[in-house]
């Protein structure tokens, strides 16, 4: 029985289970572009501050590492959904945006790490997917 389990035992497997990475691993650093329209993709620095990750200077993913987020526009014309999903490969945030004055819309981002020093993150809206590739500077 799991219950009669020496303490031992049981530290050793939480600690395994803590250590283990279920999520993607961002890299800080500073990427740049190196396959994709520079016009649509985002390239730049990318921070961890605090629980945000950001990208350049126009990309930021509020709370990250939350499952869902709901955010409220500064002038409350929209409503903000996020959802956050994390694999050890990749990491996707969902936004569903509904909006009073201006279009509603649903965007997706997705990160997948493809060497150690790589990014590949596609853009989907609509019915469209940008994909770019970023490499991290040395």
């Amino acid at each position: 029985m799991i219950f009669r389990m020496p303490k031992t035992y049981l530290l050793i497997l939480l600690f395994l289970f803590s250590t283990k990475s279920w999520s993607l691993d961002f890299h800080p650093g500073l990427y740049e572009l190196i396959k994709g329209d520079a016009e649509l993709c985002f390239e730049g620095p990318l921070q961890l501050n605090g629980e945000d990750l950001i990208l350049g200077a126009k990309l930021i993913f509020k709370n990250y590492k939350s499952p869902v987020v709901k955010l409220v526009s500064d002038d409350k014309d929209c409503q903000y959904t996020i959802k956050n999903i994390h694999t050890r490969e990749s990491y996707q945030q969902q936004i569903l945006a509904k909006c009073k004055k201006s279009p509603s819309f649903k965007r997706s981002i997705n990160f997948y790490l493809q060497e150690s020093d790589k990014l590949k993150m596609s853009i989907v809206k609509k019915d469209s997917t940008i994909t770019c590739e970023l490499s991290l500077k040395k």
